[in-house]
């Protein structure tokens, strides 16, 4: 095989050469050719001896051009066959390893068998015996029993097996096995721990996946652990098992609060709630003017005159 990859070496090398070599000769050829057309359209036509050894450069050129044209594409034949006979020797080296390593692995397996079986039926004899003291003592013993049987017999049928898969991946005639798949453990995202909380305040905060999140008061929160411990410390929530949980839950409304009520427990936005209290959200406050009447009762609505 290292001959054929040095042969395989050397011709891709002089064929690089020799394509750099026709690169050359299309270069004469056109110029050539350029000449004999300026001449034709420009010079004395009836110089015949310029006409004639402008004529002689284009047709030295073109065949110098073909040399090369013929030169590379035999080339090129030589190269695809010593390709082809370099893939026929990798493939009978790949077939004599892969054949090799399942012999050698089908050894293993069978020097194994004799020493597993004589455990395997030596532990089932020990069980055996006091398996007249307890049931399922005796119920393990046969298991190993029947156990050691089983595997005795399918690993010599299949021992025949794969001594035959050994002759025929060598032959060609079964597959290379292929190698077995490496699976790259994954690691999971970690995701920090929520918080459970209740609102005394309108509040925003920024999730765990940079998302801008916002709850109005008197309502359940989940939280970052360090935003929940800032929303403690600034009095905007209280702990769930709270009292104020139990009295005051559901009483903010359904309503998504104003932008204007919101605190942001992202930041330290003061020394204490007490002394800097935030918005309210309040109930809207209806007229008396439009407070409905009772049904069929007329009323009266006065408007005072200007002026």
């Amino acid at each position: 095989m290292q001959k054929l990859e040095a042969e395989l070496s050397a011709l891709t090398s002089r064929a690089a050469l020799l394509e750099g070599k026709r690169v050359a000769a299309q270069g004469v050829l056109d110029a050539a050719i350029e000449a004999r057309q300026r001449l034709l359209l420009t010079g004395d036509i009836d110089d015949s001896k310029a006409t004639l050894a402008a004529q002689i450069r284009v047709e030295s050129a073109t065949g110098a051009l073909a040399g090369f044209d013929i030169a590379i594409t035999a080339l090129n034949g030589s190269i695809a066959e010593t390709q082809g006979n370099l893939k026929i020797q990798r493939l009978a080296v790949a077939r004599k390893d892969a054949s090799e390593r399942l012999a050698r692995q089908t050894d293993i397996i069978e020097k194994q068998l004799a020493p597993w079986l004589g455990l395997t039926r030596a532990l089932a004899a020990s069980t055996g015996e006091v398996g007249n003291v307890q049931f399922e003592v005796g119920q393990i013993a046969a298991y190993l029993r029947n156990v050691a049987s089983e595997v005795e017999m399918a690993i010599t049928v299949q021992s025949g097996n794969l001594r035959a898969s050994v002759a025929g991946i060598f032959a060609g005639h079964v597959p290379i096995p292929s190698a077995p798949e490496v699976v790259v453990p994954v690691e999971e995202e970690f995701t920090p721990p929520l918080k459970s909380l209740f609102t005394l305040h309108a509040v925003k905060w920024v999730d765990q996946r940079g998302m801008q999140r916002q709850s109005g008061k008197w309502l359940d929160v989940e939280l970052p652990e360090e935003t929940a411990a800032r929303a403690l410390r600034l009095k905007m929530c209280v702990p769930i098992n709270d009292p104020l949980r139990k009295t005051h839950r559901g009483h903010g409304g359904g309503f998504a609060p104003q932008a204007n009520w919101l605190n942001d427990i992202d930041k330290e936005v003061g020394p204490d709630i007490a002394e800097n209290p935030a918005p309210q959200e309040t109930d809207p406050v209806v007229h008396s003017a439009f407070q409905p009447a009772k049904i069929g009762a007329p009323y009266t609505v006065q408007i005072a005159r200007e002026g």
